[in-house]
């Protein structure tokens, strides 16, 4: 938080905003090459944001798929059963690397992790709907977020 000053006194300031909105102030305290440090929060988030699309991507397919699932001649229960429970495991790994808002920035070694997670797990739900199913419509994959 950068230091601000109203009249003689100097507090931190609480706003709410990104520090990127006054990098100077609000980096250059602790950082000697601001230009650097903004690069970095750019190349980061831009890094994460396109791994978050992916993963949003796969949970709506997956979400598609079980749904197609449920209404069609399950042949697999059992693995209906398993698919619905990689979902809401991707759908925590995918909450849990965007609870705190920053793209990336605040966690740039884990966030990618999470994602690639929940990427993983609804991929391997979509599998297995569509072996409970017996067909392989469940794979099809849509894009529904465009970078």
């Amino acid at each position: 938080m950068p230091n601000t000053r109203d009249g003689s006194a100097i507090y931190s300031s609480h706003n709410i905003h990104s520090p990127l909105i006054n990098a100077e102030s609000a980096c250059g305290t602790s950082h000697t090459d601001v230009a650097y440090v903004t690069s970095r929060v750019s190349h980061i988030r831009n890094q994460v944001s396109g791994t978050k699309l992916a993963a949003e991507d796969a949970l709506i397919n997956a979400i598609t798929a079980i749904q197609a699932a449920k209404t069609a001649d399950c042949h697999a229960e059992e693995l209906l059963t398993q698919t619905q429970e990689k979902h809401p495991r991707s759908q925590y790994l995918w909450d849990f690397a965007f609870a705190e808002k920053s793209c990336g920035f605040h966690n740039p070694d884990y966030a990618p992790e999470f994602l690639a997670g929940a990427t993983n797990l609804t991929r391997q739900a979509q599998m297995l709907t569509a072996q409970s199913a017996n067909d392989l419509q469940p794979l099809a994959n849509g894009v529904y977020y465009k970078q």
